[in-house]
């Protein structure tokens, strides 16, 4: 199966990730394959009648949010702060895209493409955003505002989002010490057992978050600032979780593959925006 059926999809995916899902474990069978019978989301599966698949059924669920759920829905037990740890799918019932039947699978996989755009891709995410800058009498601003996300930004507790403002010297050289930033977020640990959160500052459906800096600094112009949004997809994990698990962890399969984890998820970060705004005060 992976040699051979397998190969549609991985054409699909290697214009978007160099790793596929099925390695993670996600592959056909997870979604498609319940009780013996292969799931198909078309009314036509005379095509899809083949020795491997002897029974064929057609099950509209598969293009509904509801299907989705049952992965990335948690329970109410695990709730922390009145949240589940995964909330996806409320977050989206929330929104104005469930009104609008705009369904999970619309976004993640258009024409049914088995992409599963989401984080990891800055083209996706930059489809969802809208990035502007602006300049006041008193500041300099980045403003991000989500306005094609049907669920808050980002979903779940993985990924952070950093917007950084650097001051920049006459030769636009980073000044020490003059950094500003803000962090979207969902802010979780886990002490002795017990998940907390620390805090959630991520952004719903039609919200917005503003870094600004000062146009005046210790009673000086400021030249100009750096701004920058940076995405961590894994930070979670790369922080938190792999560091922990490999303490514990003695030599051997496990640990090999742990080490390997946490060294993927550190090159995974990127820079979704960046841009210079120079200032026209002056001392």
């Amino acid at each position: 199966l992976l040699q051979s059926n397998l190969e549609t999809l991985a054409t699909d995916m290697k214009g978007h990730r160099p790793v596929l899902l099925a390695q993670h474990g996600v592959f056909c069978a997870a979604c498609h394959l319940r009780d013996g019978v292969l799931n198909i989301p078309s009314a036509t599966p005379a095509q899809f009648s083949t020795d491997a698949h002897l029974r064929v059924r057609y099950e509209p669920l598969l293009r509904d949010s509801r299907f989705c759920a049952s992965c990335h829905q948690f329970d109410r037990a695990t709730a922390v702060n009145g949240k589940p740890l995964q909330d996806t799918y409320r977050e989206w019932l929330e929104s104005p895209f469930a009104e609008q039947g705009i369904s999970c699978q619309h976004c993640h996989m258009p024409d049914r493409a088995h992409l599963f755009r989401g984080i990891h891709d800055p083209e996706m995410v930059r489809q969802g955003l809208t990035i502007t800058t602006q300049t006041s009498d008193t500041s300099m601003d980045l403003i991000v505002r989500s306005t094609n996300i049907g669920h808050r930004f980002p979903t779940y507790s993985v990924a952070r989002v950093r917007l950084t403002g650097t001051l920049l010297d006459s030769e636009d050289r980073p000044i020490t010490g003059k950094d500003h930033e803000k962090v979207i977020q969902r802010h979780m640990m886990v002490d002795d057992g017990r998940w907390i959160e620390l805090s959630d500052t991520r952004l719903k459906p039609g919200e917005s978050v503003t870094l600004s800096i000062p146009r005046q600094n210790a009673g000086r112009c400021t030249n100009a600032v750096s701004f920058r949004i940076i995405i961590e997809p894994e930070w979670f994990y790369r922080d938190q979780v792999y560091p922990s698990v490999l303490e514990e962890l003695e030599d051997g399969p496990a640990r090999d593959l742990i080490k390997h984890a946490k060294s993927l998820s550190e090159t995974r970060d990127y820079v979704l925006f960046e841009k210079t705004i120079r200032n026209s005060c002056s001392d």
